[in-house]
């Protein structure tokens, strides 16, 4: 279990048992999902008799996939995340999440369909439109025919149409 959770922008500082002894964590990359990804990567560890602080290396040297959460920043402090790899709804939302934290004036979510969804691409395309208005996305950027359904439940839930 994780406490003492400290989210930043661009990494998470928490506070979690290992072999019964209170232990920091760094993680370097922001986010929720990564405390929990690293709270399953400790319990791998611990099951496998690995050594606390190669395990705590190990997380705190981790690197996405490419197109995975990488994040760009520009010299106009313009920041990009690049979640392109094999989009999903589970990866979405946690994107926008952290999107909507970042630091900056307008948040901007460039997205494409969501691939392979079957009898619930409608369903799932409209719940990015209410996570991004959820989140207070400034402006949609979308590409791909299913996105038609972000659109309108973004616009259902008071997105302006000329910030789509």
């Amino acid at each position: 279990m994780a406490r003492e959770i400290k989210l930043e922008e661009d990494d998470s500082i928490f506070h979690t048992d290992i072999n019964g002894k209170d232990t920091t964590v760094y993680v370097p990359i922001g986010g929720t999902p990564f405390i929990y990804n690293s709270l399953a990567g400790i319990l791998v560890g611990m099951l496998l008799k690995i050594d606390t602080e190669a395990i705590l290396e190990g997380i705190k040297y981790f690197k996405l996939t490419k197109n995975r959460m990488d994040i760009y920043v520009n010299r106009n402090k313009v920041t990009i995340i690049d979640g392109t790899y094999n989009a999903s709804y589970d990866a979405l939302k946690p994107a926008i999440q952290y999107l909507a934290n970042k630091s900056g004036n307008k948040k901007i979510a460039m997205l494409g369909n969501i691939l392979d969804l079957g009898e619930y691409e409608e369903s799932l395309h409209e719940a990015v439109g209410e996570e991004l208005v959820k989140n207070k996305i400034d402006i949609l950027v979308t590409v791909g025919e299913n996105m038609k359904y972000t659109i309108q439940k973004a616009l259902e839930l008071g997105m302006k149409k000329e910030n789509i």
